[in-house]
């Protein structure tokens, strides 16, 4: 497990390394929103053109979800430069809440406290969880220099 970090070790950043960088959280967002919308266009399809039955499509639909969080935690924790696990966890945590205010639209039963918490506990892991892989993927991402383990040397 040589190389592989939870926050991008470089003293060099500046003053900016400790903060939360919001653009990175809503760009994340927007990638969970996206890929979960892409997801349940092509679920729909599927039903629309296949004649087999949606008996477990409620648990497709969850799946999808947790797709985007993933989508969603990953570009953020690619496009951040330090802390990708908080970026991610933020992302994953917003994801769950706009979730929850979209909820409240179908009525204020439609999940109770338990359910919620524990959705949101789960949108939050995933997302740390894709901001830790998104920020230890090997490339260059926003023009930042890479560590010297993904440097190849000639």
């Amino acid at each position: 497990m040589k190389g592989f970090s939870f926050m991008f070790w470089n003293r060099r950043l500046g003053d900016n390394s400790r903060k939360i960088n919001l653009s990175v959280v809503c760009l994340g967002l927007v990638w969970a929103i996206g890929a979960t919308m892409a997801a349940c266009l092509v679920l729909g399809l599927w039903v629309l053109f296949s004649s087999s039955g949606v008996y477990y499509f409620s648990w497709l639909l969850k799946g999808a979800s947790l797709l985007g969080t993933f989508a969603g935690g990953l570009a953020a924790g690619r496009r951040v430069q330090n802390l990708g696990w908080l970026h991610g966890a933020l992302v994953g945590l917003t994801y769950g809440l706009v979730f929850a205010l979209l909820s409240l639209f179908n009525g204020l039963g439609a999940f109770s406290s338990l359910d919620l918490a524990g959705r949101l506990g789960v949108y939050s892991l995933l997302g740390m969880a894709a901001g830790i892989v998104g920020i230890n993927l090997p490339g260059s991402v926003s023009g930042r220099r890479l560590p010297r383990i993904y440097r190849q040397s000639y």
